[in-house]
């Protein structure tokens, strides 16, 4: 089984709540059926951080039907990477 984690959150220095403009659809809804279309992907997971503000890719990941993770620190899976090597 293969996993994709799809990190988002609110926060930014530029353009703050990017991932959630409409654009038709969100950018994250346009990225998650991207991902859906692979073949080689069994699960998406949308990572997102504990703040309030990023409640909203929880709601966004369940109504696109994919399962989600709050995570503390968002560099959590390249912190988790550069230990591995």
């Amino acid at each position: 089984r293969i996993g994709a984690f799809i990190q988002a959150r609110v926060g930014s220095t530029r353009l703050s709540g990017k991932v959630i403009e409409n654009i038709g659809k969100t950018a994250l809804e346009h990225v998650i059926v991207s991902v859906k279309q692979s073949d080689l992907i069994d699960t998406i997971i949308i990572a997102t951080a504990t703040h309030e503000r990023d409640y909203i890719f929880a709601d966004k990941a369940m109504e696109c039907g994919v399962k989600f993770i709050r995570v503390a620190k968002m560099t959590f899976f390249q912190d988790t990477i550069m230990s591995q090597e």
